[in-house]
């Protein structure tokens, strides 16, 4: 069965928002609130990489993704996954 784009983005957001531990959930908001355009640029290349990684194992292969890749889709999960949910 094939997923649509929103299906992929919404399975990842729920799959990042378990797996994401609080302690980094917590930093990850930091830098978004003291960098809310480039939080994640420090981290592209080591912690995104393990991201991206787990995306693909886990939710997608790039080759279900639009563009091809995750590198153009799991910042907006991860930013989604670490929001506060409601009843936090």
């Amino acid at each position: 069965m094939t997923r649509t784009y929103q299906q992929i983005i919404d399975e990842a957001t729920e799959y990042l928002r378990e797996e994401i531990p609080e302690e980094s959930k917590i930093l990850i908001r930091r830098n978004m609130e003291s960098d809310p355009i480039t939080w994640w640029a420090p981290f592209h290349f080591i912690w995104g990489m393990g991201i991206r990684n787990l995306l693909r194992e886990h939710v997608a292969t790039d080759d279900e993704l639009s563009t091809g890749n995750w590198d153009d889709h799991y910042i907006q999960c991860v930013e989604a996954a670490v929001q506060v949910q409601r009843g936090e």
